[in-house]
């Protein structure tokens, strides 16, 4: 049976204190399936954001030179229990995710990309904008009430916020 993240309900819940050592763990387990070839590995999205309530599914960002070679490495974190969707959304970015209801999501990029430096922007600034964090916090809320089984919906939601900050961000620094 195919694994279908589409399907699954939308639950934004408080903030859990365990979420940074679940993505260590989780790390650990990935440097060793992926033999250290990562150029560097990042806890990313809400549960790497202390206080923010997030949708309990741990989010890790891997950076590799080229991502070419991912195929290589599919088998075995498919025998660890990963779901691999191949190239997602954009080019040069691989998508995994493992549990059933979902623990992780595994994002590849490879350093051409601009992902890798959203990722690790955005977090910084909701981990060091109370406002911003809570109004981001307030988005997410309604919009998995409002979208809780259309997930495409709910992430359209969170990105235009997502692409107002950063824009905002970027030139009040210029």
């Amino acid at each position: 049976m195919a694994f279908d993240i589409d399907k699954e309900e939308i639950h934004v819940v408080d903030h859990r204190s365990d979420w940074p050592e679940k993505y260590r763990k989780e790390a650990t387990m990935l440097a060793t399936i992926l033999k250290n070839h990562p150029l560097e590995m990042a806890h990313i999205g809400s549960t790497a954001v202390p206080g923010l309530k997030a949708k309990p599914i741990v989010d890790i960002a891997v950076k590799f030179a080229d991502v070419a070679v991912i195929p290589e490495y599919v088998p075995a974190l498919e025998e660890y229990g990963y779901h691999y969707f191949g190239e997602f959304i954009f080019p040069r970015w691989h998508y995994l995710c493992r549990g059933e209801p979902r623990e992780f999501n595994l994002h590849v990029v490879d350093g051409t990309t601009e992902h890798w430096e959203v990722w690790n922007r955005f977090r910084h600034i909701l981990m060091t904008n109370d406002r911003i964090r809570n109004e981001y916090q307030q988005l997410k809320s309604e919009l998995a009430q409002k979208y809780r089984y259309e997930r495409q919906k709910y992430t359209e939601g969170k990105t235009e916020f997502v692409t107002r900050i950063l824009r905002e961000f970027s030139e009040s620094q210029s």
